[in-house]
């Protein structure tokens, strides 16, 4: 239950994000931000 409201949550979020056009203002570099989250994926049954 925990799992499913937090996605939820924080996927209106992210929708909230994009639809008031706060993406353009967060100064965030995203192939950085991917490629931190791809090796943690990736890398967490080592």
């Amino acid at each position: 239950m925990f799992v499913a409201v937090t996605a939820w949550f924080l996927s209106i979020v992210f929708l909230c994000v994009f639809l008031f056009g706060y993406a353009n203002r967060i100064a965030v570099n995203w192939n950085q931000t991917v490629r931190y989250f791809r090796n943690i994926y990736f890398n967490r049954n080592v």
